[in-house]
């Protein structure tokens, strides 16, 4: 949705003032865009550059597709949407609008996707290691990433290839396209890159899809996953100090709770992403939902969904800073 142009009225001076705050906001989302490339960027390459065996192994190649995703959302995604903000037109063509959209919604649907499989991986890990470790192998974690990946393509393209997408030219001077590029003999009239989704079906099938059952099992398994590591990391402090008298036990004890450590750590860390995550999307999903259910709730929904698609496309800029922070000798120390 695009709001339509009104009167501006107002004073030469507030126009420069209001440029010089747009100047600000407009560089604020550069940096934040920059940030999604480089940071990303360099998770991948130290990942890739590590060395690691067992469920480490398995935890990388998950980590590294949750990253690639996240850097076609600050290579792909967002530029566009700044330039997009910046010249209030879009300039890139029908064809190119297409693939936009189709960039945004599939980064969404691999990322929730790619969570919801590493919080599982966590859980399992935990609850039955000495299984997860003979079942799961590096053949079977990347055959999994590579079905996210298809999945989320068919997710992605099945709207644009049944069409449920419509052209709207009913604003004063907008025109909205989708997977149809029309060309306009007018050179007054702004051309902008937006969806209007109208079948009640596919609305309720994203949000079941993409919101409702990916986020509802993210919140259970973390939750689970953190009951199982805080019972470990009782029963290991409880063995500490029942064995601090007789040496040979307590060495055992202290590589115990190492380890426990080790693993409560990874599940701070992807707890972190995850909580990040759902906060960042949250807020999109569900003026998602509302739009389509009262429009007139709403009252401004181009700035809305302006909003809050930029602070769920903030989470893809969150993540690597939280598993950096969380893993620090990793990402910040000459050995790698």
């Amino acid at each position: 949705m695009v709001a339509t142009n009104s009167v501006d009225v107002r004073s030469s001076g507030n126009r420069v003032e209001d440029d010089n705050h747009n100047h600000y906001y407009f560089s604020l989302l550069f940096i934040i865009c920059f940030e999604l490339i480089f940071t990303n960027f360099y998770v991948i390459c130290v990942l890739l550059r590590s060395k690691c065996n067992g469920n480490k192994a398995n935890v990388k190649i998950f980590v590294i597709s949750l990253s690639v995703c996240d850097l076609l959302v600050g290579t792909v995604v967002t530029p566009f949407a700044v330039i997009l903000l910046i010249t209030d037109n879009w300039i890139a063509g029908g064809a190119f609008c297409t693939i936009w959209q189709m960039a945004d919604q599939f980064t969404c649907t691999t990322c929730t996707l790619t969570l919801c499989v590493i919080s599982v991986d966590r859980y399992w890990a935990l609850k039955a290691p000495i299984n997860h470790n003979v079942s799961l192998k590096k053949k079977s974690v990347y055959l999994i990433v590579a079905f996210i990946w298809i999945i989320s393509i068919l997710i992605t393209i099945t709207p644009f290839v049944t069409h449920q997408f419509s052209i709207n030219n009913k604003n004063n001077g907008i025109q909205i396209f989708d997977n149809e590029y029309t060309n306009n003999s007018n050179p007054s009239t702004k051309i902008t890159c937006a969806s209007t989704r109208h079948d009640p079906l596919y609305v309720l099938f994203v949000l079941i899809i993409s919101f409702l059952l990916p986020f509802t099992a993210l919140i259970f398994v973390n939750y689970k996953t953190y009951r199982i590591v805080s019972k470990q990391i009782f029963a290991v402090r409880t063995l500490s100090r029942e064995m601090r008298s007789e040496k040979p036990l307590r060495n055992s004890a202290f590589e115990l709770s190492d380890a426990t450590h080790k693993q409560f750590k990874l599940t701070v860390t992807f707890g972190l992403i995850v909580g990040c995550f759902t906060l960042s999307w949250t807020p999109y999903f569900f003026c998602y939902a509302l739009f389509h259910i009262c429009e007139k709730c709403i009252r401004n929904p181009g700035i809305t969904f302006k909003v809050t698609s930029w602070l769920a496309w903030c989470s893809s800029g969150i993540n690597p800073v939280i598993y950096m922070l969380m893993n620090y000798k990793t990402f910040f120390t000459s050995k790698t």
